[in-house]
């Protein structure tokens, strides 16, 4: 009997210090354990991607939202639209280098005539030029004035000290302005010949509309500049018209000395010019825009040697 109650008592004993060894072991690593407040699972029904789920199916997966937003750049900021300005300022200033073979079509169908250096047109050639011209005019600087608003605003983003968004606008109203008024001093020249007041505003209007032309294209190649753009075709718009007005000049010389024959080579020549002048503003809006929403890098990043080369060294 005494016997037994000791080795119960022994088996007690021995379980109390095993249990005392378990308790003072740490315990062994495993995935650690999240708690309630360290991760809130709970849906707040206040956002605004938020769903509540159907009362039928506790288990339906959650919609996913889709919002179109206008496209952003590396900054975060949202993008003004210039593709479709872009393209009308191309369409309008091609169907202008069409120009020829519009006439061409009027010659043929007797609605165009040439006498000398004279042309003339009949009443449904005159209107049919008037839509054609009005169509060009309109597309073109509805384009124009679209695009260098919107390209303005979207280079203000990538460099502090940009073109205004309002200098292509009122450089456009002095030119227009000045087109429709130079006509009427030029026939009331031919009205009173030597009268120094029509001519001084003719040469003040003349000269407003060459600043205003040059000053927008200067201002746009110092803008490309600014965000990292080319400015090579920038450059050549500006040289090219000069070239084509010093060719010109020569070519009344030439015309004199050849015949009238040298005409043809000087148009051709002309409109040659006229396109390499379209495929440069195209090359240069298009360089704008892709440098404003960061798809082209500037000169200085080009340039400089990039930090983990230098850390190499």
């Amino acid at each position: 009997m005494e016997d037994t109650v000791a080795e119960e008592s022994y088996q007690l004993l021995a379980a109390a210090v095993v249990e005392r060894q378990r308790a003072a072991e740490p315990p062994p690593p495993g995935p650690p354990q999240l708690s309630e407040r360290a991760v809130d699972v709970s849906i707040d029904p206040s956002a605004p991607d938020a769903e509540s789920p159907s009362v039928g199916d506790e288990h339906s997966p959650r919609k996913s939202i889709v919002q179109l937003r206008p496209p952003r750049g590396p900054d975060g900021h949202s993008r003004h639209h210039t593709m479709v300005p872009r393209m009308m300022v191309t369409a309008g200033l091609l169907a202008a280098l069409g120009s020829p073979l519009f006439f061409l079509v009027l010659y043929q169908q007797d609605h165009f005539d040439i006498v000398g250096n004279d042309w003339y047109f009949d009443e449904r050639g005159r209107k049919l030029a008037k839509a054609a011209v009005t169509a060009i005019v309109a597309c073109t600087t509805l384009g124009w004035l679209w695009w260098t608003t919107a390209a303005a605003l979207n280079a203000r983003h990538r460099a502090r000290y940009g073109v205004s968004p309002f200098f292509a606008s009122i450089a456009a109203l002095v030119i227009i302005g000045s087109g429709a008024l130079l006509p009427q001093i030029v026939d009331s020249l031919d009205e009173r010949p030597g009268d120094r007041g029509l001519i001084a505003l003719f040469v003040v209007l003349l000269l407003a509309s060459v600043v205003a032309f040059f000053g927008t294209l200067t201002a746009y190649r110092r803008s490309a500049g600014a965000i990292g753009a080319s400015q090579r075709p920038w450059n050549v718009i500006i040289i090219v018209p000069w070239v084509m007005v010093a060719l010109n000049l020569f070519a009344q010389f030439f015309t004199k000395a050849v015949g009238d024959n040298f005409l043809t080579v000087i148009g051709v020549v002309n409109l040659t010019f006229l396109g390499v002048m379209v495929l440069a503003l195209y090359q240069g809006m298009s360089s704008f825009d892709r440098a404003c929403i960061g798809r082209q890098m500037s000169h200085s990043d080009r340039a400089d040697v990039p930090d983990f080369l230098r850390r190499s060294k």
